[in-house]
């Protein structure tokens, strides 16, 4: 682990993450997280043990298909789940997020958080339907179970994108349709294939332009921005539409970091640290504590 050249800059994210967890405003809050993101201390340094079993175990070939292989395969059940969400087939109560009740979360409970998971999945998807297509012209006793995974991996391709669909989150789309877009292009280039990088190239630009023709109120496509899966992108250019809150918590932290103003804690202590909050800061999860205290 020590020759790796990311080991030292995480060991001393960790090592910032559990002092800033320690000098929290609320240490309990910002180990485990707020009830809508679940970001606090513990998901970060699960995210760190990961890291470190992938650095430290993987090594040959075989092993990193696998773990592509159950990355894509654990995202059906989570895929498929949005989807029921979305017809109002819930066993258990997941969506607890303020403004993401109508939205599918899945077990990530964050309509955002979900789809970000899915775009970053797609891909490995598509790449597994690419090989299973190209595999189709090989040795015919092996073309059936081909077939098979071919069908397999279009299904949950098809539940991934149906899931990205009803979470209704621009950013992740967005991001996915530039993924695609360099994706393309790039295999134009390797396969020498001009009419795909023209086609490419144009269908980007179509897509550019009727992003912003749906933010033109009274353009052409203004009854298209009405409909609900296309009203949000209507409003990408408002920082305000839909964005909110995070704008008054970004404001918030802002002020708490220029002028550490914040005395004592939403439970009514008294911070005793409140004099080097601009050194040691406030904690992980405590944008929302900081823009109630400053709201009070």
């Amino acid at each position: 682990l020590l020759s790796t050249p990311l080991a030292l800059p995480v060991a001393l994210f960790a090592l910032v993450l559990v002092l800033a967890t320690a000098l929290s405003l609320s240490p309990w809050l910002s180990f485990w997280g707020t009830s809508p993101r679940r970001e606090g201390s513990y998901t970060h340094l699960c995210c760190l043990m990961i890291f470190t079993a992938m650095t430290t175990c993987i090594r040959s070939r075989d092993q990193v298909e696998r773990v592509i292989v159950a990355a894509i395969l654990t995202s059906l059940p989570i895929s498929l789940y949005g989807v029921g969400q979305r017809f109002h087939i819930e066993p258990l109560t997941f969506s607890d997020s303020p403004g993401f009740e109508s939205r599918a979360g899945s077990t990530f409970a964050n309509a955002a958080f979900l789809s970000a998971y899915l775009v970053m999945i797609v891909p490995l998807t598509v790449s597994r339907i690419i090989l299973c297509s190209l595999a189709l012209s090989g040795p015919k006793e092996r073309r059936s179970a081909h077939l098979i995974q071919l069908a397999v991996y279009a299904l949950i391709a098809a539940s991934q994108l149906l899931a990205i669909a009803y979470t209704g989150s621009r950013g992740p789309v967005l991001g996915l349709a530039a993924g695609a877009t360099v994706m393309l292009l790039v295999g134009a280039i390797y396969f020498r294939k001009r009419w795909l990088m023209w086609g490419t190239m144009g269908t980007a630009t179509l897509l550019v332009a009727g992003l912003f023709l749906l933010t033109w109120r009274e353009g052409p496509l203004h009854r298209v921005a009405q409909h609900p899966y296309f009203s949000r992108f209507a409003k990408v250019l408002d920082p305000e539409a839909g964005s909110s809150g995070r704008v008054a918590i970004w404001r918030a932290a802002a002020r708490a970091a220029r002028f550490a103003k914040v005395t004592e804690t939403s439970d009514g202590r008294k911070d005793q640290l409140s004099g080097a909050r601009f050194l040691f800061g406030y904690g992980p999860e405590q944008a929302t504590p900081l823009y109630l205290l400053h709201r009070s």
